[in-house]
């Protein structure tokens, strides 16, 4: 017989009710539960003998578990760990979950609490531990006001103490402080008084030492000339030295920071020792970082920094020894280590290296100041850099310098950079674009017969004169006592050089050169410097900006001469080559051969080269030529203005229009054709340049020819 689903289940019934395996009983619908009573087990059925094994139950306890809880066939509630309070047991049944014939059982529980469950008792407990809490607080606090005023009190006795010990050494200080001044200001003023006497004396021992009459001195004489200039060569350099160290005394010794590439600068530093290391037999290593490095530094003191680090490395040298030094960077520091297998320093020494006047030991044949390292250090710090040493017996030294890394390029971007600066780097030298329009300047060959001119510009009329009485018999002299008397005095008559001093009121040697190279009418025009600046960092300022030779005072005269006549036979042979078949009908540019040195012409040769073969395409550049040439494009202006006497885009300009001449005297094509096939891409541009070099315009000049 089929059952159906929709009839009505008999209620459910609680069979029994136990907890710690005792039996409870409800009293009207309501069970009550003892503070130790909290599991709970309870029991149910439906009485049906119609399929009871398809009856199904569920359940829950509210205020425990509000949600139901399907236990399917199963006839008994478990719960555990009941916690104090009101809840209400639920428990329906129905046919295989079917809602329409559920049957329905509940009833009420209350269990009674444990004493610490009790609300009075947590309450006190709280009040409890708040005295508690209050007590131990109000007992340490005074612990520490006693304890502080005990401190108080020691601290004020300490404090009369120290400030007595303060004001005694402070007066110490004071007075030595006084004492060194007094020494400092003592060592000033004696050097200031020794650099006019050591003019005399250095200027007229050279000029003795290489005049005709020094032949006929005797062999001892001669001794004593040199012994005299070596001396006075060594007491010049002491007293820079001292002026220095007054200066930074005094705290007037300002840095002039410029942001500058270091790589460069540091590799001329070194190259100047390497004549020394030959002579010493020596073996002498440079490492210098591929990126380009950029720092803060001032130029002149850094030079003084190195130099005192080179120098006293080849000192402490022996033959047969080696020197490193070595420029990186490591963790955004540029760092600059000068490393020797001397016979190193002792520990007890390395503690005294750097104060002034400590010297490891005194020898005449390894002659010192003791000051040379303080300086370093000194002007390292005022960098924002340090200096560390490391030295072992029978090793050798290593002084490491490290200051902040502005910037690592891989390009040149130093320009950029730079470009701002009173100083100018080699980068930043400004050459005319190919496209610009160019003065160009018709000067008298330099193979003519007639004297040279050379303008002196010095504000020491003793110094001008000096000059003029040895040059007048080979050379037309001009004379200037500023920089700016000296532009005037060029614009109405030019010369072939120019000789000027660095340090000038109205205008000094290194803005008149700037001004010179600026000027196209001028820019050509050889110029020596000389200045009583003898840092290796001065001269780069000045070669950087463009001074063809840097003599410092007091100089040779003689070295002066033969520089001179040298940059005038220069020019006069690269001029005969490379522009004396200038806007002839066939004009190419080829290979030179030229007594220059190997390197020269070499470069010279491969500059035709690349000129020739790329001067058609329009796009062909000075940049280009540069990158074929493996120049800097300032490097290249440079060196092409030395060995030619035009710039790079002068020479590719002059290429173009004497091709173009060519074409126009064949009659091969139009203006704009002919312009086109010569590398221009602008025919007004080409027009113009082409009657500045002419004299006539391309229609005129192909009519004429």
């Amino acid at each position: 017989m089929k059952i159906k689903h929709h009839f009505t289940l008999p209620p459910v019934i609680i069979e029994r009710i136990s907890s710690n395996d005792s039996t409870l009983y409800l009293s009207a619908d309501e069970l009550t539960l003892s503070k130790n009573q909290q599991n709970l087990i309870v029991r149910y059925t439906t009485p049906t003998f119609l399929a009871p094994d398809r009856i199904r139950f569920k359940y829950r306890l509210l205020g425990f578990d509000n949600e139901w809880v399907e236990s399917g066939a199963r006839r008994e509630a478990i719960f555990t760990n009941l916690p104090s309070g009101n809840y209400t047991f639920e428990v329906t049944s129905s046919y295989e979950g079917d809602p329409n014939n559920a049957a329905y059982a509940s009833f009420n529980i209350v269990k009674e609490p444990k004493l610490l469950e009790m609300w009075w008792l947590r309450g006190l407990a709280i009040v409890l531990g708040l005295i508690i809490v209050y007590g131990i607080f109000k007992w340490r606090l005074r612990q520490v006001r006693l304890q502080q005023l005990y401190l108080e009190k020691e601290v004020a006795t300490r404090t009369g103490e120290l400030e007595a010990e303060k004001r005694i050494t402070e007066a110490q200080k004071e007075k030595l402080l006084q004492l060194d001044h007094e020494k400092s200001r003592f060592f000033a003023n004696v050097s200031h008084e020794f650099r006019t006497p050591l003019t005399l004396i250095l200027s007229p021992l050279r000029d003795l030492q290489y005049s005709a009459s020094a032949n006929n001195l005797s062999q001892y004489a001669k001794n004593q000339i040199d012994t005299g200039l070596k001396n006075a060569t060594r007491l010049q350099r002491l007293v820079e030295q001292l002026l220095d160290i007054a200066r930074m005394e005094a705290k007037q010794l300002p840095l002039k920071l410029q942001l500058l590439e270091i790589n460069e600068y540091i590799r001329d530093l070194a190259e100047s020792f390497i004549g020394l290391a030959e002579v010493e037999h020596i073996n002498f290593k440079i490492s210098i970082a591929s990126e380009r490095l950029i720092m803060r530094y001032d130029p002149e003191q850094m030079d003084k920094i190195v130099v005192n680090l080179l120098s006293n490395a080849f000192k402490f040298t022996p033959a047969g020894g080696e020197v490193n030094l070595v420029l990186s960077c490591e963790k955004e520091l540029v760092v600059i280590s000068v490393v020797d297998t001397g016979k190193g320093l002792e520990t007890k020494s390395l503690e005294h290296l750097f104060d002034r006047f400590f010297q490891v030991e005194k020898s005449e044949l390894q002659p010192g100041s003791g000051i040379g390292l303080a300086i370093v250090k000194e002007l390292t710090q005022l960098h924002d850099g340090e200096i560390e040493v490391k030295s072992e017996i029978g090793i050798g030294t290593k002084f490491t310098l490290s200051f902040p890394l502005v910037e690592r390029l891989e390009s040149d971007e130093t320009e950029r950079k730079t470009k701002n600066q009173k100083l100018i780097p080699l980068e930043s030298i400004k050459e005319p674009q190919a496209g610009e329009t160019e003065v160009v300047i018709h000067d008298t060959p330099y193979g003519a017969t007639q004297k040279k001119t050379i303008l002196v510009v010095d504000d020491n009329p003793d110094i001008r004169n000096y000059i003029v009485d040895h040059l007048k018999r080979d050379y037309v002299l001009l004379q200037a006592q500023s920089g700016f008397k000296a532009l005037r005095k060029m614009k109405n008559h030019l010369p072939d050089l120019i000789i000027s001093d660095i340090m000038m009121p109205d205008g000094d040697g290194l803005e008149l050169l700037k001004s010179i190279r600026d000027e196209p009418e001028f820019a050509f025009l050889p110029v020596i410097l000389l200045t009583a600046k003898a840092e290796v960092n001065d001269k780069l300022e000045g070669l950087k900006i463009g001074a063809d030779e840097y003599l410092t005072k007091p100089f040779d005269i003689l070295e002066l001469k033969i520089r001179v006549s040298n940059i005038f036979a220069a020019r006069m042979r690269l001029r005969n080559h490379f522009i004396g078949t200038s806007y002839s009908e066939n004009v190419k540019v080829k290979a030179l051969s030229v007594n220059v040195p190997s390197q020269d012409s070499e470069f010279v040769s491969k500059l035709g080269d690349e000129i020739h073969q790329n001067f058609t395409d329009e796009s062909f550049s000075v940049e280009k030529l540069a990158t074929l040439m493996g120049q800097s494009r300032s490097n290249l202006y440079r060196k092409v203005m030395t060995l030619t006497g035009e710039s790079p885009s002068e020479t590719l300009k002059r290429i173009r229009l004497e091709h173009a001449a060519q074409l126009l005297i064949q009659n091969a094509g139009s203006i704009s054709e002919i312009a086109y096939a010569s590398g221009f891409s602008s025919i007004s541009h080409f027009s113009k340049s082409f009657k500045t070099a002419y004299g006539v315009s391309p229609t005129v000049y192909s009519q004429k020819k």
